[in-house]
């Protein structure tokens, strides 16, 4: 299997950040014991894929837990009827 490597694509840029906003960068980056650099790229690839990423894929998704059933549909519960009508 190849693995990615994102260094042969990388691209230097310049961006502004608030004091605050940063050192709480440097400071999980150093808890983690990862460079800063890496979290802020994470954290702009995240932002790109739930923000910008085009034709997003429900493959993607992960499946949530909305609870139990209610009630279980009775074979009166013609819910497609329903659906369907058109009024």
């Amino acid at each position: 299997m190849l693995e990615m490597q994102y260094d042969h694509h990388m691209k230097t840029i310049t961006i502004n950040v608030s004091e605050p906003v940063y050192a709480e960068y440097r400071r999980a980056a150093r808890a983690m014991g990862r460079p800063t650099s890496e979290l802020i790229r994470e954290a702009m690839e995240a932002y790109r894929r739930s923000h910008l990423a085009p034709n997003a894929d429900l493959r993607q998704f992960q499946p949530v837990s909305l609870g139990g059933v209610l009630r279980p549909l009775s074979a009166d519960d013609d819910l497609l009827d329903e659906m369907l009508d058109e009024r």
